[in-house]
């Protein structure tokens, strides 16, 4: 069993599939000369849902993200003690007002999910931020696709 969270995502990471080649998104964090750090998640770290996206204006989670979500469970059942936070965010599209509802809307849907799937509830809070925390220029597609993201924020670690 894998006990260490960034070594069990950066394995979902690298499956085949799942990202491309040239993709180096963070696991927790990343060291300055681009290796992941693979000492486990602290408070604070964020990590990355790549691929877990929704049918468009909805929450609806499509299937090839129910099928990373799934493969994420075990790890996160396997790392107690680890809480997150589900951040969901959205590009500039839209009112701001509409783009935090849908964002909250998106982040309860993966952690109804999760839930669904054998999380403890205790163990994740969802949080819409709409376009608050943009990662990307909004003036291009490729932009916005990258700000329409979900991650997992740890606010808790074992003691």
């Amino acid at each position: 069993m894998i006990k260490n969270f960034r070594l069990a995502y950066l394995l979902l990471l690298l499956s085949p599939g799942f990202l491309s080649a040239d993709s180096h998104d963070n696991v927790c964090q990343q060291s300055e000369s681009g290796s992941a750090d693979l000492n486990g998640c602290g408070f604070g770290d964020i990590i990355q849902l790549p691929g877990v996206d929704f049918a468009t204006g909805s929450a609806q989670l499509t299937t090839r993200a129910a099928g990373i979500l799934d493969r994420l469970v075990m790890t996160i059942k396997e790392n107690q003690g680890l809480v997150f936070e589900v951040a969901g965010h959205t590009d500039n599209v839209g009112s701001e007002t509409n783009n935090r509802r849908l964002s909250q809307r998106r982040a309860a849907s993966v952690m109804t999910y999760l839930v669904l799937k054998g999380v403890e509830s205790e163990r994740l809070s969802a949080q819409g931020y709409g376009e608050s925390s943009p990662i990307a220029d909004n003036k291009t597609g490729d932009g916005r696709k990258r700000n329409r993201r979900v991650e997992l924020r740890v606010v808790a670690t074992p003691k």
